[in-house]
């Protein structure tokens, strides 16, 4: 099934990325759900993962649908996410799983960590990258591992633990087979948990 074109052009690579890691940044209004919400957060976090999946469900089986949603998030969309789920698709399930396996504590790190460390990494990368390590930029990798450190440490962990999870988030991170926005909520609340 093919999509009319975009009302707005897209954006280049760079730009639209920019606009996809700031966009990352208003994950951060999710942590006001257990704040106010308490245990009930998981709930409503597998009801928001359950209505992205819905979402994203009819956009790609119904193109009317489709134009409408792509017309208002086509600045936030790589050119494949067209034909598949979006980021927001993995995002919203890794930060819903995180809560309902690892608790609020360890998943809310994940959540800081995909929410700014992730973009911030990206950004580095991007615009300083100068070096490959591994999968990605040397640069990116410092970034990732350094704000998560400082995640993980101003969250109250021993230096010891925070270099810990930080170096296993950056590796997880760097080498992740599968869309970060799922894989980093969950394996980073799934370390904490262990540590």
């Amino acid at each position: 099934m093919t999509f009319p074109p975009s009302p707005r052009p897209p954006l280049n690579g760079n730009r639209l990325e920019l606009s996809r890691k700031l966009f990352h940044l208003s994950g951060l209004l999710l942590l006001l759900v257990p704040r106010f919400f308490g245990p009930k957060a998981k709930v409503i976090f597998l009801a928001l993962a359950c209505l992205v999946s819905v979402i994203e469900f009819w956009r790609l089986k119904s193109p009317a649908v489709a134009r409408v949603l792509e017309k208002v998030f086509a600045r936030l969309m790589r050119p494949e996410e067209h034909q598949r789920p979006s980021g927001s698709f993995y995002f919203f399930w890794g930060v819903a799983l995180s809560f309902l396996f690892f608790g609020s504590f360890c998943a809310t790190l994940g959540l800081l960590v995909l929410a700014i460390a992730d973009p911030l990494a990206s950004l580095i990368g991007m615009t300083l990258g100068r070096h490959r390590f591994l999968r990605k930029s040397l640069e990116g990798t410092a970034a990732f591992f350094l704000v998560s450190l400082l995640i993980f440490y101003l969250a109250g962990l021993s230096l010891r633990s925070a270099l810990f999870l930080a170096l296993l988030s950056a590796f997880l991170e760097n080498l992740s087979p599968v869309n970060d926005n799922f894989l980093l909520p969950l394996g980073v609340s799934a370390m904490c948990h262990l540590v």
